[in-house]
């Protein structure tokens, strides 16, 4: 994995989509209604999407390669009783069971990975994912960042070396996406562009008095939409992958979400 995950603590919460959209993360597993048991973050970094997950009443666990993450986050959630820890690795295997996992996130990941390391990934997912359980796996949407990236190189004076300052090694679009799952044995149920926010309720607001009221309204705005077609979903007892709550807001946006379950 790609050598900046070392300082990543250190950045600005808001680098981290988990922090920007954690809400609206949960509410799109949510829409599954398959959040529950044992779930797992890959990648949790410190820990941003596991403070909402836990609101959520299940058992919790998370797997990074950044020891100053891993103990940022056991920190913070260590009196939490459905809190069962989170773990250093530094790459496949992970010290979990074969079908473990209900539920396996991996957010803003697979772009930081080499080939290599994204196949191994994926398959340990799959490995520690229970039959019938649910991965769901966020990117960038065919990333301008990778060819940025290339092109904007920082030089260390202190180690006398080259980084990108924008660490992707790779870009998705839905077809290449759905393609590298599908030849990891998933199954995928969904795979569109989204924009997570229009899945909030309340935004971690910053900023100006004015910018704080647009978060305001556009959050009041996704949320009263949501929740009708929720209620919509409902009464004609449609089911997860083809809830009006995601269409609705499908093929539009920066990321990518996916949502797969293991092919037996």
């Amino acid at each position: 994995m790609s050598r900046w995950h070392g300082y990543y603590v250190r950045m600005h919460p808001q680098s981290f989509s988990s922090c920007k959209w954690g809400e609206g993360i949960v509410n799109l597993l949510k829409t599954t209604e398959n959040l529950s048991g044992n779930v797992l973050d890959y990648g949790c970094g410190p820990g941003y999407l596991i403070d909402y997950l836990l609101r959520e009443d299940v058992n919790c666990y998370g797997i990074d390669v950044c020891r100053e993450a891993i103990d940022v986050t056991n920190e913070k959630y260590k009196t939490n009783e459905k809190w069962h820890g989170a773990f250093k690795i530094d790459g496949a295997p992970t010290p979990f069971d074969d079908n473990f996992f209900d539920v396996v996130t991996c957010i803003e990941v697979f772009e930081h990975l080499a080939s290599g390391e994204l196949l191994a990934t994926i398959r340990e997912i799959r490995r520690i994912l229970r039959p019938g359980g649910i991965a769901f796996f966020t990117a960038p949407y065919a990333s301008r960042d990778l060819e940025e990236s290339l092109k904007s190189m920082i030089y260390c004076p202190f180690c006398d070396s080259e980084f990108q300052k924008v660490p992707h090694l790779q870009s998705f679009d839905v077809n290449s996406l759905e393609r590298v799952l599908t030849a990891s044995d998933f199954t995928v149920l969904f795979c569109q562009r989204l924009k997570p926010e229009d899945f909030q309720s309340s935004s971690r607001l910053g900023g100006s008095m004015a910018l704080r009221s647009y978060y305001y309204s556009r959050d009041f705005y996704n949320h009263s939409k949501n929740r009708l077609n929720r209620l919509l979903d409902i009464a004609f007892n449609t089911r997860f992958p083809f809830k009006r709550e995601i269409l609705k807001q499908s093929g539009k946006g920066p990321h990518l979400c996916a949502i797969a379950t293991k092919r037996l």
